[in-house]
């Protein structure tokens, strides 16, 4: 925090700046991913590039979100992740689970990523709406973070007090 509250760069350069390793990671894993699909799918080449493209908006999306949930919540934050991330899958893999989960379902980033990749590896159309689901996503995403970045970049006035 103490980095954040002395910087004189501007908020969305620090919150760009903390995001940048995992997303850097996130780059490497939609290549990995991408060429794991076109090995097993055999996508036409036209699908495969547009199966790179949408990954890379849900990897740059999950970053985003991860970035913030942890920002705001520290390790609950990642709890709060990997929860969205289980039931979001097992309810799209199954429909033996209660009504809780596909309610839960609803409101996952996941959810659009999962539909979205289904439209592109079967060939159907639809992924649009998918796109601008996970870039709503994003654009909250971004908007927590660089709201903790402005909230780690303040001092409390009980602090200024107890310094003076």
């Amino acid at each position: 925090h103490r980095r954040l509250a002395l910087s004189s760069k501007p908020t969305w350069r620090l919150a760009a700046e903390s995001v940048w390793p995992a997303a850097a990671v996130m780059i490497v894993q939609v290549l990995a991913v991408g060429v794991i699909a076109e090995v097993a799918l055999r996508l036409p080449a036209g699908r495969f590039v547009m199966l790179l493209a949408f990954l890379g908006v849900v990897g740059l999306t999950f970053v985003g979100v991860n970035h913030a949930l942890v920002a705001w919540g520290k390790g609950a934050g990642r709890l709060v992740g990997v929860a969205f991330a289980v039931i979001t899958t097992a309810a799209a893999a199954t429909y033996a689970l209660p009504g809780f989960f596909d309610l839960v379902r609803g409101f996952s980033p996941l959810t659009p990523a999962l539909d979205g990749v289904r439209q592109i590896a079967s060939g159907g159309v639809g992924t649009t709406g998918a796109v601008f689901m996970l870039l709503g996503w994003g654009a909250v995403a971004l908007l927590a973070s660089m709201g903790a970045v402005m909230r780690a970049r303040s001092v409390p006035a009980k602090a200024l007090l107890q310094a003076g």
